[in-house]
């Protein structure tokens, strides 16, 4: 989120939160469908996810170093939106990276990539040393049984 945007949105702007709600309603309405199972409790739940980040709008900070990529293909070739971190966790400086389903929100990807020389390990920067791929399940009986 574009910091002048985040700043109009914790003054109370309510175009600006509009603009968040359009932008952001349907994902959330489809997650709490997803965690409810109920059209109904799903629309309550979503107007109550909004209404509380309207009331604590002045509060929520951004998570330090969490950066917006863009939109991006993951290698499944779904479109999703791309959020980045950078990590010293483990002992390599690296960057993981969420694709996430502009839609519902959910998580369809994630990487892992070493940002920094390894040392003798040799391996070229930047290299990717994690990925993993979300795919649903298709659960459906197998033809003919």
């Amino acid at each position: 989120m574009d910091p002048g945007f985040r700043a109009r949105v914790r003054a109370g702007d309510e175009a600006a939160f509009g603009v968040l709600f359009r932008e952001h309603g349907t994902a959330v309405y489809n997650h709490c469908f997803r965690l409810t199972g109920d059209w109904s409790v799903a629309e309550d739940c979503a107007s109550l996810v909004f209404l509380e980040a309207w009331r604590l709008r002045e509060k929520v900070e951004p998570v330090p170093g969490l950066r917006y990529e863009g939109t991006t293909t993951d290698r499944a070739g779904r479109t999703g939106r791309a959020f980045s971190l950078d990590s010293d966790h483990g002992g390599l400086p690296n960057r993981k990276t969420l694709i996430v389903d502009p839609a519902d929100g959910r998580i369809v990807d994630e990487e892992e990539t070493l940002t920094e020389t390894a040392g003798r390990l040799g391996v070229p920067i930047p290299s990717v040393i994690s990925y993993t791929v979300y795919l649903e399940a298709d659960t459906r009986p197998a033809p003919g049984r």
